[in-house]
C-alpha cells in the first residue's frame, strides 16, 4: 500500500481529537476502564470473557500478518486506551470500535470498523488512503511502544497509552500461545483507490474499496488465465490495465464479438502513465468523467486504472475494474464494481469510439 508521510495522523484513528484532517478540537470521550466489566464472567486476569478474546485475537491476527510480539504489545496498548478492549458502538466524532477508527477518515465502513478482526488487521497493516499500519512505520520496532502506537494514532493526547504498557506487555504473555488466525482479503470501503501493488511483475495495483466481486459480470476473456501470463489486450492477464483496455475496446464500434481478442490490442505502460500518456498521445483528458471513459490514479508506483461504467447524477462514478491489492501484501487479481466520488481519480481519459483509437488484431498465437 502506499504510505503517506505523516499519513497515520491525518487517518485519525484515536478516540480523541485527532491531529491531521477533519479532527474534532477538544473533543474526548469517556472510556469505560478495561478493569470495569459487565459482560461475561473474568478469570484470574481480572478481564471478562469478551476482553479475553480480543486480546487473544489481537495476537492471532498479529501472527497472521508477521507482526512481532511487541507489535501486539502496542496493538493492545491502544486498545485499552482507546475502548478499555471493547467493541464499543459509539466514540468521539465518528470514532467506533476496538481502535476507535473512524469512517470519516477512510479507515472503513461502520461495518467493518466494528469487526474487531478489521479494526486489528487495520492497525498492524494499514487501509491504504495515507493511513498508515504499524507494520508500514519505518523503524516501529526501534521506537518505544507508545510513541510507535501514536504514530498509527496520531492522538491528540500521545501520552496516553504509556501506562498501560506493563499491563499490555503481562497479558500477551499470557495469550501469545493462542494460534494464529487468518487475514481479511478486504479493503475499506469509501477510501481512495491507486495504491501501489508492489509485488512481483504487476503492472497496477489497486486500494480502497473493493466494492462487490461479481462473477455474473465478467466477461473478460483472460479471467480464467494464469495472472501475468499472457495478456488480452496489451497489458498482463487479469491485471487493470488489461482488463481496462479490453472493457473499453469490447465497446467501441468495430468490436468484432465472435473473435472478443480481435482489435483488443492497447497499451499505456503502467496505470500511473494512463493520463500522461494519453493526453501526449492527442486524447482528450480531464476531470470530468462520461460513461466509457478510462479512470486513472498516479498514487504509488504503478498507479491504477477503471473502465466507467456510468455517471450518476449525484457525481458519482460506477467502475468496473480488475485487481486489488491486499492488507499486507499481493493481488486478488478479480474482477469488481463499485462506485466513487468523480474526485477520486486522478482523472479520466476519453478514448471510446474516438477515431484515433486503432483497431488492430491482437497476436492472437501470443496469448497465454
Amino acid at each position: 500500500m502506499a504510505i503517506v508521510s505523516g499519513g497515520a495522523a491525518a487517518g485519525g484513528g484515536a478516540i480523541a481529537a485527532v491531529v491531521g484532517k477533519g479532527s474534532v478540537n477538544g473533543a474526548s470521550c469517556t472510556i469505560k476502564p478495561a478493569s470495569d466489566s459487565t459482560v461475561g464472567p473474568s478469570d484470574e486476569t481480572g478481564y471478562d470473557t469478551d476482553q479475553i478474546k480480543i486480546i487473544q485475537l489481537i495476537v492471532s491476527v498479529g501472527k497472521a500478518a508477521g507482526v512481532p510480539e511487541k507489535g501486539w504489545i502496542v496493538a493492545l496498548m491502544v486498545a485499552m486506551q482507546e475502548s478499555g478492549i471493547r467493541n464499543l458502538d459509539h466514540g468521539d466524532a465518528d470514532s467506533l470500535g476496538l481502535m476507535q477508527q473512524r469512517p470519516s477518515m477512510q479507515w472503513g465502513s461502520p461495518a467493518q470498523l466494528q469487526n474487531p478482526a478489521y479494526a486489528i488487521q487495520a492497525f498492524y497493516l494499514g487501509v491504504g488512503s495515507g493511513n498508515t499500519g504499524l507494520m508500514q512505520v519505518p523503524n516501529w520496532d526501534m521506537m518505544i511502544p507508545t510513541v510507535a502506537a501514536q504514530t498509527v494514532q496520531g492522538s491528540a493526547y500521545p501520552d496516553a497509552y504509556a501506562k498501560h504498557q506493563s499491563e499490555a506487555a503481562r497479558l500477551i504473555d499470557k495469550y501469545k500461545d493462542t494460534p494464529s488466525g487468518a487475514l481479511l482479503h478486504e479493503l475499506p470501503v469509501n477510501s481512495t483507490a491507486g495504491n501501489a501493488n508492489t509485488t512481483g511483475g504487476s503492472t497496477c495495483g489497486v486500494g480502497g474499496t473493493p466494492g462487490s466481486i461479481n462473477a455474473a459480470g465478467d466477461d473478460y476473456p483472460g479471467r480464467n488465465w494464469t495472472p501475468d501470463q499472457g495478456s488480452v489486450a496489451g497489458g498482463l492477464a487479469r491485471e487493470c490495465v488489461d482488463f481496462t483496455a479490453w472493457r473499453m475496446r469490447k465497446l467501441t464500434k468495430g468490436f468484432d464479438a465472435s473473435d472478443p481478442f480481435y482489435g483488443t490490442w492497447y497499451n499505456f505502460g503502467n496505470g500511473a502513465q494512463w493520463g500522461p500518456a494519453a493526453k501526449a498521445a492527442g486524447y482528450q483528458v480531464d476531470r470530468n468523467p462520461k460513461a466509457g471513459d478510462i479512470a486513472y490514479w498516479t498514487t504509488g508506483t504503478y498507479g491504477h486504472v477503471a473502465f466507467v461504467n456510468e455517471v450518476k447524477g449525484d457525481g458519482t462514478v460506477n467502475l468496473e475494474e480488475y485487481n486489488w491489492l491486499l492488507p499486507g501484501g499481493g493481488s486478488d487479481y478479480s474482477y469488481h464494481t463499485r462506485t466513487v466520488s468523480s474526485a477520486d481519480p486522478a482523472g479520466f481519459i476519453h478514448i471510446i469510439d474516438d477515431p484515433k483509437h486503432p483497431l488492430v488484431p491482437s497476436a492472437h498465437s501470443q496469448m497465454g
